[in-house]
């Protein structure tokens, strides 16, 4: 029977009726269900080869393949040419990056590309130039992008911005903002120490992100809160201090007072101080150009996400995307013309 199948594969004409209908039947159908399954892929008898489908994974090892790139950027790549596309079909010609890292590379392709303007803050380069140290980007970067280093803001208007109470952030209310901050909740995939900190500073099981950091019509942040998200020190005062003794502060407010404007800016810098950086610049970004911003749910990060709460009450912007493919996330808005 076995062999009669067998050849019933190979020639089904010299197989009696019966077979001929299972062949036809079951087996193709059978077999036609398994290439199926198999997803997009082309078969070969050695399977050892499988085409690759994902464009972005392409892009990031032809173009980028020599930066060498953890878990995090290779997750976050695609959100980062997601912004860059978009800046290519606006047209956008002057963007400011806050926070030096791949998008950096990715921003100096971009100028190279179009002639666009590029401009990058960072409190410290030194890190990164090492990162780029031989790779063909470095050239690019140095030729196509504006590197400032220092502060963005003020340290001492961080401080002030914190240890203060808030009715209006960004010249929103803050009672309409506190409704939308959940809509930046994500415990989903977050870990979990992340959670168990919010929820001890409401004391209880059940808590809202408005919960946290809104009390009585009004924005503040406890200090617990602060020193748990703030990096690189053991607490929201150290960094203030650290910041404070860096030699060039306030970068953002030199370039603005130099009568700058910009098409695109990408807010990527520390969990503290975006905060801040978007009431500077939001007056800043030319009519129809885009804020980007990364790091938008709560609370696997505080960077964003009540600017994201802010610009659904801004009647001056539209947001445009929310990417939430990684647990970053990326928020796209188009300040309205």
């Amino acid at each position: 029977m076995i062999q009669k199948i067998q050849k019933a594969v190979r020639d089904p004409s010299k197989i009696p009726t019966y077979f001929q209908w299972v062949y036809r039947t079951k087996f193709l159908s059978n077999y036609h269900r398994y290439i199926r399954s198999r997803g997009a892929s082309i078969y070969r008898d050695s399977g050892d080869w499988q085409p690759q489908t994902d464009v972005h994974h392409s892009i990031r090892e032809t173009v980028f393949g020599d930066l060498k790139l953890n878990d995090q950027d290779r997750t976050a790549f695609r959100t980062y040419l997601k912004v860059c596309d978009l800046a290519n079909y606006l047209g956008c010609e002057s963007v400011l990056e806050i926070g030096a890292g791949l998008s950096t590379a990715i921003w100096a392709d971009f100028s190279e590309r179009t002639g666009a303007s590029v401009t990058s803050i960072d409190a410290d380069f030194d890190r990164f130039d090492r990162w780029i140290a031989g790779t063909r980007h470095e050239r690019a970067i140095t030729d196509h992008v504006q590197t400032k280093e220092g502060v963005s803001i003020d340290p001492e208007e961080l401080r002030q911005f914190y240890a203060n109470s808030h009715t209006e952030y960004a010249d929103i209310p803050v009672t309409a903002i506190a409704s939308d901050l959940d809509q930046f909740a994500r415990a989903a995939g977050c870990p979990a120490r992340h959670v168990d900190l919010n929820r001890s500073l409401v004391s209880r099981r059940a808590w809202s992100a408005s919960d946290v950091i809104v009390s009585d019509e009004k924005l503040r942040f406890p200090k617990k809160f602060l020193n748990y998200y703030v990096k690189g020190t053991d607490s929201f005062d150290e960094l203030v201090e650290m910041l404070g003794d860096v030699e060039q502060t306030n970068v953002i407010e030199d370039l603005t007072n130099m009568g700058n404007g910009w098409d695109l800016i990408w807010f990527d810098s520390g969990e503290v101080s975006s905060m801040v950086e978007w009431k500077q610049l939001k007056s800043h970004i030319n009519p129809g150009g885009i804020a980007a911003f990364h790091d938008i749910f709560f609370p696997k990060s505080m960077k964003n996400f009540v600017v994201g709460a802010t610009l659904l009450n801004d009647p001056n912007w539209e947001i445009i995307l929310v990417e939430e493919s990684t647990r970053q996330g990326l928020l796209l808005a188009q300040k309205r013309t």
